[in-house]
């Protein structure tokens, strides 16, 4: 029995999988056992036997396998389902994204592996709106692109794909509106609350960003007050400006469109 899914069930919440392991958060996008119907049931895509009984998945495995999860009951989460999917590492973009169709969670790909975000409160998707109908408003009136707001994975390079929370795009990267974009001109993310989050949004996100070429990342830090704006020299950002509230946020690549920041956060606040 994997311990990794025992202690997910008495806890509600397991562990990140490590690579070469079953992803059990991915059990958190199905029903419960005990709720699945039988269409939910039938769009299991396995070479695996599954059964369904009175809402109940029953995934036939090995009792040898280390990795088997105890079977679950009830009210929980089908952690089995996990065994039905790539393990950790294994994923290609191809099954990312069909996952990231079937799914409203945030889930990012990286070298293989699945990265759940956390979810947004209302707080957080207060400024993305106040942000997106601003900068829309900018890009529409002078025909200079689109805009665009999560979920919207956008593909950095092979087996990378990032969602930030708005991007804007030239008309080069929408020719084909049937697929994930590759890369974007200007991302910005806002800065979930705990030390994972800011880690990945101020130094991972920065340098990944600067890789693929994003021309502008702007970092709302709502801990902090401060909006940065960084802009692409050569290989990598530099910054243009941390700007605090009484200051207007201002865009490189975007000359002219700038925010102010008290009212983004005011935004936040539901301050309009």
């Amino acid at each position: 029995m994997s311990t990794t899914a025992s202690s997910a069930s008495a806890s509600g919440s397991p562990a990140p999988a490590r690579r070469g392991e079953p992803v059990w958060e991915l059990a958190y996008l199905f029903p419960l056992q005990g709720e699945w119907t039988e269409a939910e049931y039938l769009a299991l895509d396995t070479n695996r036997i599954v059964e369904l009984s009175d809402g109940c998945l029953d995934v036939h495995l090995d009792a040898d396998d280390p990795q088997s999860p105890a079977p679950s009951q009830p009210g929980e989460p089908a952690w089995e389902v996990a065994l039905l999917f790539p393990s950790q590492g294994d994923w290609s973009e191809e099954e990312y994204l069909a996952l990231t169709r079937r799914s409203n969670r945030l889930i990012e790909l990286t070298d293989g592996c699945l990265e759940f975000l956390p979810m947004p409160t209302p707080f957080h998707q207060r400024m993305v709106r106040f942000l997106f109908k601003l900068l829309e408003a900018y890009v529409l009136a002078r025909g200079l692109g689109e805009v665009f707001f999560s979920p919207l994975p956008i593909r950095l390079w092979a087996s990378k794909f990032r969602d930030p929370d708005i991007v804007f795009l030239y008309p080069a990267r929408l020719r084909d509106p049937y697929h994930q974009p590759q890369g974007a001109d200007l991302a910005v993310e806002i800065v979930s609350p705990g030390e994972t989050s800011r880690e990945r949004d101020l130094v991972t996100k920065r340098a990944e960003y600067a890789r693929a070429g994003i021309a502008e990342y702007w970092i709302v830090d709502p801990e902090q007050q401060r909006i940065t704006v960084l802009t692409l020299d050569g290989a990598a950002y530099r910054e243009h400006g941390s700007f605090a509230p009484g200051q207007r946020a201002s865009s490189v690549l975007l000359q002219g469109f700038e925010v102010a920041v008290a009212e983004v956060f005011a935004a936040g606040q539901g301050v309009q």
